[in-house]
This record gives structure tokens, sequence and C-alpha cells, in this order.
């Protein structure tokens, strides 16, 4: 699912870099003279735009193929894409409304680590200084002292940051399957819970 998931969404990026590179030998213009070329430009520009709408829509539609692999122990691809079918705006709301609350949480964990001298300690603000030969900067990462605690930190933040990824996508699965969002997915039918999605 990784690998095609992958696959799916590196295609409009792809697309995107031929059909610029088509537009600049089609007008004899190079990268480095684009800027002296206004409509040119412009039309790279829109490639770049429609490129980034396909991206994001893409990846809305791919959304629920995670929480549709687990439920049916299969790939459910069609269940997915069944599912995402005229409710992109929906998804899109709920993955701005998620985002949001994330950053505020995540925002007042910062503020709060930043006023009690958190970060000082866990020496998460000095990071390697990347200046200098490839040796020097190899030798500074090598003698560099692990900080127990920076990797405690990064473990508890990925793992928050995994769970609550899941959450949202099994909501948005439950909701939009009809099943009970409060109930597990096992044993339950398609509409079971008695309700429509809730987003």
């Amino acid at each position: 699912m990784g690998a095609m998931t992958i696959v799916a969404l590196l295609v409009p990026i792809l697309f995107a870099n031929v059909a610029v590179e088509m537009l600049l030998a089609w007008t004899g213009v190079s990268r480095g003279a684009l800027t002296e070329n206004p409509p040119v430009l412009a039309a790279a520009a829109v490639l770049g735009l429609t490129t980034y709408i396909a991206f994001i829509w893409l990846s809305l539609r791919l959304m629920l193929w995670p929480p549709a692999v687990v439920a049916n122990n299969k790939l459910s691809l069609g269940e997915a894409w069944r599912l995402s079918r005229g409710n992109v705006f929906a998804l899109l709301a709920l993955a701005i409304a998620s985002s949001v609350a994330f950053l505020v949480l995540g925002g007042a964990v910062a503020i709060a680590a930043a006023q009690t001298g958190a970060i000082d300690t866990l020496d998460l603000s000095k990071t390697l200084a990347f200046e200098g030969t490839p040796e020097a900067r190899l030798t500074r990462i090598v003698e560099h002292r692990v900080n127990p605690h920076v990797i405690a930190y990064e473990f508890a933040f990925q793992f928050f940051v995994t769970t609550y990824a899941v959450a949202v996508l099994s909501y948005a699965y439950k909701a939009l399957q009809g099943f009970d969002i409060d109930l597990p997915i096992n044993g339950q039918q398609p509409g079971s819970g008695g309700m429509t999605p809730a987003f």
C-alpha cells in the first residue's frame, strides 16, 4: 500500500516536470531565463499550481486507504476510493481542522516547555553547525554526544503524531462507513451505527 501510494502521488509531479520541460523546449526558454519571459513564467506557474491541486486531491482520495486496509485485512483500494468520492471537501475540512488542533496543542506544549526551561534542558535549541568542509561536518557528527533526553522527546513526539493521525483517519473511515464511532470496527456492518457521516 505504501509503495503504491508513493507511486500514485509521484504521477502528478512527474507529469508537471515533463510538461514544464516540454513547455521550455517549445518556447526555447531556459529555466534561468524564466523571469525574463512573463508569459512562459505564468504558464509554468499554472502547471505548478495545477500539479499542487492534483496532488492534494489525490492525497485526499487516498486518505481513507490505511484504515480500509486495517479494517478489511486486504488492500481495499476500491473501498477507500468509493468512500472518498464526493467527500473530498469534507476530508479536506477534517484535515485542516485536525491540523489546526494539533498545531494549537503543539504550540501550547512548546510555549510551556520554553517557559519552564525544558527546551534548554533537553538541548533541543542547539543544532549541529553545517558550515565547513565535509570532513569537518563528519567529525562534528561523529563526536556529537547523543542526548538521551532528546531521543526520549523525539520518540514521544513521533508516538503522539502517529496516534493522533491514526485516530483522525479511523474517525473519518468509521463516519463515512456509517459505523458507530464509539465502538470497534470488528463485527459492525456499514450503516450499523445508524448515523450519517459526521462531517
